[in-house]
C-alpha cells in the first residue's frame, strides 16, 4: 500500500471518529508520557475542544490488563494515543464497553476486527513506525482531516514535529509531510540542519522542546508533569513551567548519577545480553525514565558492550494518577540496542528488541511492546531475575511468538 492509500483511509477513519465523538459528547483520552504521547494527546484535545467535546485525559506508562478493567466502568468513547496498538487484541477482549474505542499509534501493532476499534496505525499500511511517522505525526494527520479551519489544522504541525524528534535519521515519510506543511507555514525552518519550530512566539529547536516535555511527563509523572506538559503545548510554556522542569532536570541528572554507580558496580553480561537492575532508584518518577537512562548509558559510558543489548530493570510504583493502583508488583525492563546490534537486527540475524522482549516477557507472566531498537516490558517483580539468562537463550533461539493475553492479573 502507498502514502495515498493511507491518507484516503485516514479521511474516511476522521469522519467516521467525528460521528461517533459528536454523538456522545465527551471522550476519556488515554496518553503515553513522553514528548510524544504528550503532544499526541495535545493535538487530539485541541480537535476535541473544537468540536466542544469534553475531554478528560489519563496518562498512562503502559497498557496494563487491570487499567483496560478499571476503563470498562467508563460510559464514553475511549482514544488511546501512543499506545495501544501491539495489544489492540487485548483491548478488544478486555475492554467491556459498547462505545466507539481508537487507537492512535505507530508502534508495532496486533490486530484485530472488533467493529468497536477504529485503529489508525500506519504500519497496517505497510509504512514504518520507527522511522515515517510517530504517533503525534498521525494524530496531526487525523486533526488535518477533522478541522474544518485549515489554519487551526496546520497551527498544529509545530507540535507534531516536536513529538516526532524521537524518531532518528532524516525527516521521511509521513513526518516530511508534517514538515514541509509546518515550513509552509512559516511554522517551522531549518538552522544549520536543526528543525526549529514556532513556539511560545519564538524559533525554538524541537529536539530542545522534545527534551522538556519528556522530562515533564516522566520525570514528573507522579507530580502533574503531564498536565503541565500538555498545558504548555496548548497554552505555552510559561515560567512556572520552565522552573519546574530546571528542577526536573536536575533530579532526572542526580538519579543518572546513582545509576551510573550502580551500573559501573553490578553490570552483569551474558553472550547477548548486558543486564543493568537499578532496584528502587526511579520508584518515585515515571518508569520512562528507565528507557532514558539506558540510552545516556549507551552513548555515554565504556562500561557499555557494543555487540549486545542493553537492558534495564526496576521496581514499579504500582501507583497510576487518576486511576488508583495496580494490585500487585511488578518490575518495569527495558531495552536498548547499540549501533552493531541495531545492524544484526537489520540483517536479521538477530531478532527485534519488541519481539524479543516480548517474547521472553511474557513467558515470565509480564508483556512487552516498541520497536526493533527499542522497547520495553513488565513482568511479575517476583520474576525480575529470571529475565537475564531467559532473554539471552531467546536471543539463540530466536525466541516463539508471544501475546499479551497470556499477561493475568
Amino acid at each position: 500500500m502507498t502514502y495515498s492509500d493511507f491518507m484516503k483511509w485516514l479521511s474516511d477513519a476522521s469522519r467516521r471518529i467525528c460521528s461517533h465523538l459528536k454523538e456522545y459528547g465527551s471522550a476519556l483520552l488515554i496518553h503515553h508520557d513522553d514528548a510524544d504521547g504528550i503532544t499526541s494527546a495535545a493535538i487530539i484535545k485541541k480537535v476535541l475542544d473544537n468540536m466542544n467535546i469534553t475531554t478528560r485525559l489519563i496518562c498512562l506508562e503502559k497498557l496494563y490488563p487491570q487499567v483496560l478493567d478499571i476503563l470498562s466502568s467508563y460510559d464514553t468513547p475511549i482514544i488511546f494515543v501512543d499506545l495501544g496498538s501491539p495489544h489492540v487484541d487485548l483491548i478488544s477482549n478486555k475492554l467491556k464497553t459498547n462505545n466507539t474505542i481508537v487507537v492512535i499509534d505507530h508502534h508495532d501493532p496486533s490486530s484485530t476486527d472488533d467493529p468497536r476499534i477504529i485503529h489508525v496505525n500506519p504500519e497496517l499500511f505497510g509504512i514504518s513506525g520507527e522511522s515515517e511517522a510517530s504517533a503525534s505525526t498521525i494524530a496531526y494527520l487525523l486533526a488535518r482531516e477533522s478541522l474544518h479551519n485549515r489554519s487551526d489544522a496546520f497551527s498544529l504541525s509545530p507540535l507534531a514535529l516536536i513529538g516526532s524528534s524521537e524518531i532518528p535519521g532524516e525527516v521521511r515519510g509521513l513526518n516530511k509531510m508534517v514538515l514541509d506543511d509546518a515550513i509552509k507555514n512559516n511554522l517551522a525552518k531549518i538552522t544549520k540542519g536543526k528543525i526549529e519550530v514556532f513556539f511560545n512566539g519564538r524559533f525554538v529547536q524541537r529536539i530542545r522542546l522534545s527534551t522538556d516535555l519528556t522530562i515533564l511527563g516522566s520525570v514528573g509523572y507522579y507530580k502533574d508533569g503531564p498536565q503541565l506538559g500538555i498545558e504548555a503545548c496548548i497554552s505555552g510554556m510559561n515560567e512556572s513551567i520552565r522552573r519546574i522542569i530546571v528542577e526536573l532536570r536536575k533530579y532526572r541528572m542526580s538519579l543518572y548519577r546513582k545509576g551510573i554507580g550502580i551500573a559501573s558496580r553490578r553490570i552483569k553480561k551474558l553472550q547477548y545480553i548486558q543486564w543493568v537492575d537499578v532496584g528502587p532508584l526511579f520508584y518515585n518518577v515515571g518508569a520512562k525514565v528507565l528507557g532514558t537512562f539506558l540510552s545516556f548509558l549507551l552513548h555515554r559510558s565504556r562500561i557499555i558492550d557494543d555487540d549486545k543489548y542493553l537492558v534495564g530493570a526496576m521496581n514499579l510504583n504500582p501507583k497510576i494518577p487518576g486511576l488508583g493502583r495496580l494490585d500487585k508488583d511488578y518490575a518495569k525492563v527495558s531495552m536498548r540496542v547499540p549501533k552493531r546490534v541495531e545492524l544484526k537486527i537489520s540483517e536479521g540475524t538477530y531478532p527485534p528488541a519488541s519481539k524479543l522482549l516480548a517474547n521472553t516477557c511474557s513467558t515470565l507472566g509480564g508483556f512487552a511492546d516498541g520497536h526493533a531498537y527499542a522497547a520495553s516490558g513488565i513482568v511479575p517483580l517476583s520474576r525480575k531475575s529470571e529475565l537475564l539468562e531467559l532473554l539471552d537463550q531467546n536471543v539463540k533461539g530466536k525466541g516463539k511468538e508471544n501475546t499479551l493475553d497470556r499477561f493475568l492479573l
